[in-house]
């Protein structure tokens, strides 16, 4: 059996292949992964439902799309692909 591979290292990202917004949303995500954690272990349900409300309604609806729809609509097709 083949040692446990990391999910970005199966489709080949690096850090450096990530924009600016990319690293940062990966960086809220694990920010979000880890209290979540905290708060399950903690038996603190509803403060765990309310973590993922707001990482997914205001870190990535409100600020993460937004600022992709520059990337994904811009006439640079190098930065589409990103």
């Amino acid at each position: 059996m083949s040692p446990q591979r990391r999910p970005t290292e199966e489709v080949g990202i690096t850090a450096s292949t990530l924009c600016f917004e990319d690293r940062w949303i990966i960086s809220r995500l694990n920010s979000t992964i880890r209290d979540y954690t905290k708060a399950l272990e903690s038996y603190e349900f509803s403060q765990a439902a309310r973590l993922l409300y707001h990482f997914f309604w205001g870190d990535v609806c409100d600020w993460y799309l937004e600022i992709a729809k520059q990337r994904l609509y811009g006439k640079d097709n190098k930065e589409r692909n990103l």
